[in-house]
């Protein structure tokens, strides 16, 4: 340090990320290769390219394993509303197998293969374009499906064979089991395989199908959750020097939101020389804060669309964003008030939501989260107050 010179720290977090990912089980994956070849050699080129890229993966999987915002965009998907709350409850442990689906659909659904395959098919039963058009659409999602029913089953099987009089159950049980990291990967080399083999341009050993399929499909068309890049901006010099300027503000409404909700005999209100950073924000009480702020669209019947404003369309946007603050790992849901948001935590929230509230791409963070500061959370706030 005297020397000015970077020490290598070690990152416990980022070890365990790695390991939880690159752990792929052998016997998964030796079912990709026909009885008569020796799969050991391709086996070390897929984990070795494993190895390489486990961080992409770590940042799709925490992407799409977000069970409350997947919910949300998979309405169309999931008719049953006790199954929705199903969902809804579990809790951030894994990827589903609906989480798994719709990363398929961005993945391949464009696929041109894919849809002159639907489309052959169909033109020779529909002469009607609209009818014919629909019809694609629904082979080619039939299709996706198809592809993810046999990775899920090729990755999920129990490798035991299964008793009589439990073979449903047995089935039931196997659908609603969700993806570890290292399992999400073992589906998509699956699913890899599962798309290549009908192309005959297609490389012919998994590991090279499982490359090609992450480097011209995944890259382009699949999100992810680069959290890492946009903390180090946020733990930058001059979105700091934002969060100094404000500390006294932000650090006020930081502490009269942790004690929002609670009742008035029960609450601990902040001494003066409270220490901020040993306080806790709830779901609940950081959606309060929100609410304050006009950052939750509230629409009525008499609202034009001109009138409707506000940063996150509904609540589970706002979930959206609690959990990606949560360096922590979230073991059950959002309103148990075991997910709990700390003043770091809080800070990044904040960041985060300036990005997007003031879209001028030439803007800086850091002037993009003092305008975001002044102009909308302290002024909601401090107007609440004087009311």
């Amino acid at each position: 340090r005297l020397n000015d010179k970077e020490l290598a720290l070690i990152d416990t977090d980022r070890i365990e990320d790695r390991a939880s990912f690159v752990a792929v089980r052998d016997v998964k994956l030796t079912k990709l290769y026909p009885e008569e070849e020796d799969p050991a050699e391709d086996l070390a080129r897929l984990k070795d390219y494993l190895n390489h890229e486990w961080a992409y993966f770590s940042q799709v999987f925490r992407y799409y394993a977000t069970q409350i915002s997947v919910v949300a965009r998979i309405d169309d998907d999931v008719t049953n509303s006790d199954q929705k709350d199903t969902q809804k409850n579990k809790g951030f442990v894994g990827m589903d197998k609906h989480e798994f689906l719709l990363l398929a659909k961005d993945v391949m659904f464009d696929d041109d293969n894919l849809i002159n395959a639907c489309t052959i098919a169909t033109k020779k039963l529909h002469e009607d374009e609209e009818e014919y058009q629909s019809n694609i659409a629904d082979m080619a999602d039939g299709l996706i499906q198809s592809f993810v029913n046999r990775a899920w089953e090729g990755v999920c099987a129990s490798e035991k064979k299964a008793k009589k009089g439990v073979k449903t159950e047995a089935k039931a049980n196997k659908d609603d089991q969700q993806l570890k990291p290292a399992m999400f990967v073992e589906a998509l080399a699956w699913l890899a395989n599962v798309f290549y083999e009908a192309d005959q341009a297609a490389p012919r050993m998994p590991s090279a199908r499982f490359q090609l399929f992450v480097e011209e499909r995944m890259h382009t068309r699949a999100s992810h959750n680069d959290a890492d890049t946009f903390r180090a901006t946020v733990r930058g010099k001059l979105v700091q020097k934002v969060f100094k300027k404000h500390r006294a503000e932000l650090e006020r409404v930081f502490e009269e939101y942790c004690s929002e909700g609670v009742a008035r005999s029960d609450a601990k209100k902040p001494k003066k020389n409270a220490k901020t950073r040993s306080l806790r924000l709830s779901f609940q009480q950081f959606k309060m804060l929100l609410n304050d702020c006009n950052l939750i669209r509230k629409r009525d019947l008499t609202e034009t669309s001109e009138q409707v404003k506000g940063l996150f369309s509904d609540e589970k946007e706002v979930e959206q964003m609690f959990f990606n603050t949560q360096k922590e790992k979230i073991s059950g849901p959002m309103d148990n008030g075991m997910a709990q948001m700390d003043y770091g935590e809080f800070q990044e929230a904040l960041a985060a939501m300036a990005m997007h509230d003031v879209p001028n791409p030439y803007l800086g963070l850091d002037q993009k989260l003092d305008k975001f500061i002044d102009g909308t959370i302290l002024q909601e706030t401090q107007e609440d107050d004087e009311e």
